[in-house]
């Protein structure tokens, strides 16, 4: 069994790097993406032979489509890594581990104002969700969560940035990622999300002491109409 068997899939930036694929070449590619996630090192192994297998193609087709799939892989030592799948597990690998270490600690921290010695696992509740809010935040965290810079190279990066602005997990919102791409369609630029996600958080923390727990609270803040614009008193005389 795989040590991660969910894989993260960026759809926006995966159709970006591979429009030009055939469909037998996006079904060979997606093949040696899955074998190199499910490997201990999240790479493949630079042989033909066992390449085609993986690919679930003959020797003959694996030779014609090759070049084309190489382009997504770059070689070292004899195994064959892809960057961005290489960087994703990773960061999973991080953050799993950090859980583990949570684990054994008992948990998330407890937040100070709610310093219950009863709840080793540091939220109010002993079954935490989805809607269990985040602990406190300190002013110093707000402020730096304001200013945050988004030049993101890839699809991937550009969603990360924005589970970082949110102050949120990514495990926790792999459900969600799709509100983001909602609102890039909605004619939202990559920067007014990544600065209006730290917004909203520090306003939520400023008036609540608490940080939103999923996208789908600022996915709520996004679909809100905006009030219409106060008229000027010159404006109200020109209607008349």
């Amino acid at each position: 069994m795989a040590e991660f068997p969910s894989l993260p899939v960026f759809t926006d930036a995966y159709l970006a790097d591979t429009r030009h694929l055939t469909t037998e070449e996006h079904g060979a590619y997606l093949l040696l993406i899955m074998c190199a996630w499910r490997s201990p090192e999240c790479r493949l192994v630079s042989d033909d032979k066992k390449l085609a297998r993986m690919a679930g193609l003959s020797a003959a087709k694996w030779r014609k489509i090759k070049d084309t799939i190489a382009e997504f892989f770059t070689e070292k030592d004899g195994f064959l890594y892809q960057k961005k799948l290489t960087k994703i597990h990773k960061n999973v690998s991080k953050k799993v581990q950090q859980n583990q270490q949570n684990g054994k600690l008992g948990g998330r921290p407890k937040s100070l104002k709610n310093n219950d010695t009863g709840k080793a696992n540091g939220y109010e509740n002993e079954n935490p969700d989805l809607t269990q809010s985040e602990p406190n935040q300190n002013q110093n965290q707000i402020d730096n969560d304001i200013n945050i810079s988004s030049s993101c190279d890839d699809g991937g990066d550009f969603q990360q940035k924005v589970i970082e602005a949110g102050g949120l997990q990514m495990v926790r919102c792999m459900a969600d990622l799709y509100l983001i791409n909602t609102w890039l369609e909605a004619g939202l630029t990559e920067d007014q999300i990544i600065n209006d996600v730290a917004r909203i958080r520090a306003d939520k923390i400023a008036k609540d002491g608490q940080a939103p727990s999923s996208l789908r609270y600022y996915n709520s803040c996004f679909s809100r109409p905006k009030p219409p614009a106060k008229q000027t008193n010159a404006e109200r005389l020109a209607a008349l």
